[in-house]
């Protein structure tokens, strides 16, 4: 078995204490948060024989999005520690650090045709309406156009969001 395969857990491990000690903290979150694996990526003839490694770490999406201008540096520095660690391995060395958003299942939020601020302020105004002509203000023949009209809206923004409408 590969020797640096079967490191490889304490590799990163040891990659993720030495940046956590320099207080390089993107660093050190991308190896403690991410899932993180070694392999061979590559083989070269040159003096007998050299195994080429890649380190893959596949991060969460918000710490993915945090650090993502940062990404070409902190694969530089991850690749320049590494380096250190592969002198312990002979014929290896590392070639690549790839640092990439793990997949997730869907997308998080929606887009509604009738946004929230504005599905809330017509609630309220039908509220404040509705209020009105119970206590004797405006009067029911007065403003049941404009009643009718936020209804609609009103039901198409609850429709959207499969919310029920419990004014009846």
């Amino acid at each position: 078995m590969d020797q640096l395969l079967e490191d490889s857990t304490k590799i990163i491990a040891t990659l993720g204490n030495l940046f956590r000690k320099e207080g390089l903290l993107s660093e050190f979150q991308v190896l403690s948060d991410g899932k993180c694996v070694i392999e061979v990526t590559g083989y070269d003839n040159w003096d007998g024989g050299t195994d080429i490694y890649g380190l893959f770490c596949k991060v969460p999406f918000e710490l993915y999005s945090k650090i993502e201008h940062e990404i070409p540096s902190i694969e530089e520095n991850v690749r320049k520690k590494a380096e250190t660690l592969f002198r312990n391995y002979p014929q290896c060395w590392i070639g690549e650090i790839v640092i990439s958003p793990q997949l997730v299942t869907e997308i998080q939020g929606k887009i509604y045709s009738i946004p929230n601020e504005e599905l809330f302020k017509v609630i309220e105004l039908q509220k404040s309406m509705m209020i009105s002509v119970s206590t004797g203000g405006a009067r029911i023949q007065n403003v049941n156009s404009e009643y009718q009209s936020r209804l609609e809206i009103i039901e198409e923004g609850l429709s959207e969001r499969n919310i029920k409408d419990t004014n009846p």
